[in-house]
């Protein structure tokens, strides 16, 4: 089995991404790079998982900050841009050998957290800004939320039953 960290980066030249991924992306002392994609032999099956777009990503976060911070040291020698650095992370788990689709199926749930992850795939993105689309409008409909309000009137006024404070 292999783990690995995958950073994708926008808004950096080739040399400032080099550096990083060295400097930033990796513990040079244990960790090997590898830029654009990953061997996968025949026997190995990948699962990959990113967080939900809109959910926070300390590691992305943190990368980010180290970027700008990088670029700002570099710009004497080299072109780095005026736009500011984006990163997403996803993880990746190689597992070598025959695995069976209900193993993978439980190793997937076992290690994604669908409240805040998902599965991704390996395609580079073409870009790593997040497309929203704007929710249509939702009709407001007074006599539900009155019937809503009298039934949990109680509730609504002196807090939830469960509530220490009240009990």
């Amino acid at each position: 089995m292999r783990y690995l960290n995958r950073y994708d980066v926008e808004n950096v030249s080739d040399e400032v991404a080099k550096a990083a991924a060295i400097r930033i992306f990796s513990e040079p002392q244990s960790d090997y790079c590898l830029y654009e994609k990953v061997d996968i032999a025949n026997n190995e099956t990948v699962i990959i998982w990113e967080y939900l777009p809109g959910q926070y990503d300390q590691r992305a976060d943190s990368a980010e900050q180290c970027l700008s911070l990088l670029r700002a040291s570099m710009a004497s020698s080299v072109e780095v841009g005026t736009l500011p650095p984006k990163v997403r992370c996803a993880k990746m788990v190689i597992l070598k050998g025959s695995v069976s689709a209900a193993d993978v199926k439980k190793i997937e749930e076992y290690l994604i957290n669908p409240v805040d992850s998902r599965l991704a795939d390996d395609k580079k993105p073409e870009t790593l800004e997040i497309k929203t689309e704007v929710p249509g409008v939702i009709e407001e409909n007074a006599e539900n939320v009155t019937e809503i309000v009298e039934q949990h009137v109680d509730t609504i006024k002196y807090g939830s039953f469960d509530d220490p404070i009240t009990d």
